[in-house]
């Protein structure tokens, strides 16, 4: 489970990039992060993913709701949780699905 609480981001200009973000998400579930240009959302998903630091709040990662075991590597908690980029290249042969099933 994902925890996120009173968090903020500021971008290297010092500009708010998220501000006073609460959320929950638990484990097992599908959750979708949409929304306009500009608004967040890969900050949002590099927060989760520990590649961008809070400014201000918190974020809780539950490890054993997510069956690992409290002493872990980023890498390994990694494996366990699926997430596609804002950023990625598909692969031109084949389908959406097929380039999201890749391994």
């Amino acid at each position: 489970m994902f925890t996120l609480q009173n968090a903020s981001l500021l971008d290297p200009n010092l500009h708010p990039v998220l501000r006073d973000i609460n959320l929950t998400l638990d484990p097992g579930r599908i959750h979708w992060v949409g929304g306009k240009s500009a608004s967040g959302k890969s900050s949002l998903l590099k927060v989760l993913a520990r590649d961008a630091p809070l400014t201000r709040g918190s974020l809780h990662i539950e490890l054993d709701r997510i069956g690992l075991p409290q002493q872990h590597t980023r890498s390994r908690w990694r494996r366990n949780i699926g997430w596609i980029s804002p950023s990625f290249d598909l692969i031109a042969d084949q389908n959406l699905i097929e380039n999201v099933c890749f391994p």
